[in-house]
């Protein structure tokens, strides 16, 4: 057996009994295994105990025995002595995933039990004493990375099936075309992530440029970049704090991501980088386990949201500090974004596009126009001069050519009555 047909073998049946006992994550435990019995190929495997579970008095009641065999525990000062012990006997691969359960199912672990992202649980469970091992969380969450296990954390989706990742890091986004580090980070992040923040960088650069933007001493830094070609570069790994948003609390559970721009307001993305967007948001989204990217066009309702377990908020740093960023160009389309994800995350296939989606509700809307006939039907403001631009509402059907983009909205020149 591969180690990758191991991995197929019991994570099903991971997921399928850390739900039963009230676990959020599945992923620690198959790693866990991978690593205690060498991928089903240990002394204990051969008796389905693929996590070196010594025998305690009634905590485990799907055993059909107990052996004997040997192992080794690390002391504090790093060394390692042998042992000998009485060890958990199973039947199958059933009941030996059932067993761990089960035997980390009393009180000693309930901070396990309530970890909802694979390092917490992994913390949480050396903390209780589970392995001796100095470097336990580290070897096992480098399983999760390698075979991108983190996949499996959704308890209530279908099994993906893993495969490893070549990025710099497996929990990062198999997207990136290139990576140019930045030391301007705050380590593993301390909140799971729940929030994506897209920035502007205020210039039409190549993902290679945009990484080249965060040396020490500009004390700043993202996620990823996506150059002016669509190309995406990481910057910060996806499971460490950025310093992007003129927040901790935001960049601690948001990834923030620099999109090429234009120079000027209202800083508009061209199609290559819009698209690339979407499609990077889809993936944070998947290997997040969420089903749903929200937008919600308030700052208080907004960070006062605490987001579902299947759902992640768009965040803008304009909420953070006195900056133009995102720009008013993609602040118009944060909504037709956040539903273009949530479509293509159910399997929907939706075209990317960066036009200014329409607005089919029969709420009155802002257009800045600038109207060239008296005969169009536009509820202007008060005494307006109807050969200037105005602020009004569009109100009559017809086929629109706009021309130049403000505010979001555009300046309107000419038009054909249906």
């Amino acid at each position: 057996m591969t180690q990758l047909e191991f991995i197929e073998k019991i994570a099903p049946l991971c997921q399928k009994y850390a739900k039963k006992y009230g676990f959020k994550v599945a992923s620690p435990a198959i790693a866990q295994a991978c690593l205690e019995s060498a991928y089903g190929t240990s002394s204990k495997a051969q008796h389905y105990n693929f996590f070196g579970l010594k025998y305690r008095s009634n905590r485990v009641s799907c055993n059909c025995g107990t052996f004997v065999d040997g192992g080794s525990e690390q002391k504090k000062d790093g060394s390692y002595i042998p042992i000998t012990d009485q060890w958990f006997e199973f039947n199958s691969y059933e009941t030996g995933i059932e067993g761990y359960y089960q035997f980390i199912n009393i009180p000693n672990y309930a901070k396990v039990k309530a970890a909802t992202t694979p390092l917490d649980y992994l913390n949480a469970i050396k903390a209780a004493g589970y392995a001796t091992s100095l470097k336990y969380v580290d070897n096992v969450y480098a399983v999760i990375q390698k075979w991108n296990l983190i996949k499996y954390d959704n308890l209530n989706v279908s099994i993906i099936t893993p495969t490893p990742i070549s990025t710099t890091k497996s929990i990062n986004s198999p997207l990136v075309d290139c990576v140019v580090k930045s030391p301007n980070h705050s380590g593993t992040r301390t909140h799971k992530i729940d929030r994506i923040t897209p920035h502007c960088v205020v210039g039409q650069l190549g993902a290679e440029a945009i990484g080249n933007c965060f040396p020490a001493s500009r004390q700043a830094s993202c996620n990823y970049g996506i150059g002016y070609d669509g190309r995406v570069v990481l910057v910060v790994d996806e499971d460490t704090r950025s310093w992007c948003s003129s927040s901790s609390a935001n960049d601690q559970r948001a990834v923030t991501i620099e999109c090429a721009s234009d120079k000027t307001t209202p800083y508009a993305f061209n199609d290559k980088v819009y698209n690339k967007l979407i499609d990077i948001c889809v993936d944070i989204c998947q290997r997040n386990g969420k089903n749903k990217l929200l937008w919600i066009n308030d700052k208080t309702t907004a960070l006062a949201y605490e987001p579902k377990d299947n759902e992640m908020l768009l965040t803008v740093h304009r909420w953070f500090a006195a900056k133009a960023c995102p720009g008013d160009w993609l602040m118009a389309r944060m909504g037709n974004l956040a539903s273009t994800v949530t479509q293509r995350l159910a399997g929907t296939q939706v075209q990317a596009t960066s036009t200014q989606p329409k607005d089919t509700s029969t709420a009155a809307l802002p257009y800045i126009v600038r109207v060239t006939d008296p005969a169009l039907n536009v509820r202007a403001l008060p005494n307006a001069n109807k050969t200037t631009a105005i602020q009004t509402v569009i109100r009559d059907k017809g086929l629109y050519t706009i021309v130049e983009e403000q505010n979001g909205w555009g300046l309107l020149k000419s038009y054909q009555k249906n």
